[in-house]
């Protein structure tokens, strides 16, 4: 069967994976093997049907540059008071657990206070072990941790660019959801705000 490669060289007795066996060794989604395959994070033989064949070479490369298996816990509340302190620690507890079940090593604990900024200190710190490359999971209580309304932007690009793995635990918390609510309505409010502003600034500047 005659085969093309995006622009690698295929060795003589070189092995070719599946894409599920190939996703299976690296520990990821089919779907995000093919999007690395399209964005070239991974080199791939594409057959004459368009199937992607991934060279074991080329696993055994990536292996190489993938983050640890350290385990990272995120936990964000808009402001600490008791009730919240509480929340915490019911949340925290949870994820140890988890963890320790599946058997995975916790590196570090990371409480984020006030709404997801890029500037937040818990957010940015997390950033910088993903850019270290010093943690193969995080773990959180909920999705939308990352925020009420960009949550699932947010780990889809944290999973597909750097092969790390997002696991929320989905804990129910009527706390928690009233409390993301009250979030959600101040996001809102906030953009309108701006919205609003920026409508007078033209209006004032056509009149």
């Amino acid at each position: 069967m005659k085969r093309e490669s995006n622009n690698m060289r295929i060795e003589p007795g070189e092995i070719l994976l599946k894409p599920r066996e190939a996703a299976r060794m690296l520990g990821i989604h089919v779907l995000t093997l093919w999007r690395w395959a399209k964005t070239g994070r991974i080199r791939a033989v594409r057959t004459p049907t368009g199937r992607y064949l991934y060279p074991l070479s080329e696993i055994k490369r990536i292996l190489g540059q993938l983050p640890s298996e350290n385990a990272v816990l995120y936990v964000r509340v808009l402001q600490r008071d008791p009730s919240s302190e509480a929340r915490i620690k019911r949340q925290l507890e949870a994820m140890r657990k988890y963890a320790e079940e599946k058997k995975i090593k916790v590196s570090q604990e990371i409480i984020d206070v006030g709404p997801l900024r890029s500037d937040s200190p818990g957010f940015r710190k997390l950033i910088e072990l993903l850019r270290a490359r010093k943690v193969g999971y995080i773990i959180i209580p909920r999705k939308d941790v990352f925020g009420p309304l960009c949550a699932d932007v947010i780990i889809s690009l944290i999973e597909n660019l750097t092969g790390v793995r997002v696991i929320s635990l989905n804990m129910s918390d009527p706390e928690l959801v009233q409390e993301r609510d009250l979030e959600t309505m101040e996001v809102l409010i906030s953009l309108l705000r701006s919205r609003r502003e920026e409508l007078i600034r033209r209006l004032l500047a056509s009149s």
